[in-house]
């Protein structure tokens, strides 16, 4: 850029006077300086594409992220990141830091083991249920663990039931992060959901079902569709 600027000074010396190489040089060093300022500014923006960070985020929405507020420290439980997986920018939101542990449903298949938190007070309500699972089924590999948070780590989930995430590959590394996602007006980033843990319906919901025979007895775990997409992309 500095280079560009000094061609064009000296390309348009010839035949100028005095008056217009100064306009043109106070014009060339703005310029320059408002290209400075903006490299040294924390804020990136991006937009989004993909469904996984639905409803908090839709495709199509723009984003400010600060790659200031990037350190693992800097993180908690809710926060929503941008950073790079492999070849792609995606966005997620923090489920755990380094040193956290949770209990987990995994669930092992053909295409790979997925691991989705459940809330603590079910433990033991999923505990039996998979054991009934592998009485029923010999073969499955069905069981609640505990997971623990890596040092250097978090444990990333998208918010929308179309999300690619740790549930799939695990815990990833913290610098990967390129930033944090600030709130916008209208756009309200917010808390981790209710439902980024899976849970067996409560009483109070399975109320209006015991109205219809046999429907209580349907009822599964909630949680998260297992359909891997592609992820939110982010460009800036």
């Amino acid at each position: 850029m500095r280079t560009m600027a000094v061609e064009l000074l000296r390309h348009n010396n010839v035949g100028m006077g005095k008056a217009p190489r100064r306009r043109l040089r106070t014009l060339a060093l703005a310029g320059l300086s408002i290209v400075g300022l903006a490299s040294c500014l924390p804020w990136r923006g991006g937009i989004v594409c993909g469904q996984s960070m639905l409803p908090t985020l839709t495709s199509g929405s723009l984003i400010v992220y600060d790659n200031g507020a990037r350190r693992a420290e800097l993180l908690a439980p809710g926060a929503v990141v941008v950073l790079k997986l492999g070849n792609q920018t995606v966005v997620k939101r923090v489920f755990a830091t380094a040193g956290a542990s949770f209990w987990a449903w995994r669930d092992r298949t053909e295409s790979g083991a997925i691991t989705t938190p459940i809330r603590t007070s079910q433990k033991r309500r999923f505990s039996q249920f998979a054991e009934m699972l592998r009485r029923k089924h010999p073969g499955a590999d069905t069981q609640v663990v505990r997971v623990e948070v890596p040092a250097g780590h978090l444990f990333l989930i998208g918010d929308g039931s179309e999300s690619l995430d740790s549930r799939q590959f695990g815990p990833v590394k913290a610098d990967r992060v390129l930033g944090r996602v600030i709130d916008l007006p209208g756009q309200p980033l917010g808390d981790l959901p209710e439902w980024t843990e899976s849970s067996f319906p409560t009483q109070a919901a399975l109320a209006p079902l015991r109205a219809v025979p046999g429907a209580a007895g349907r009822s599964r775990p909630s949680g998260h569709g297992k359909d891997p997409v592609r992820s939110i992309h982010v460009q800036g």
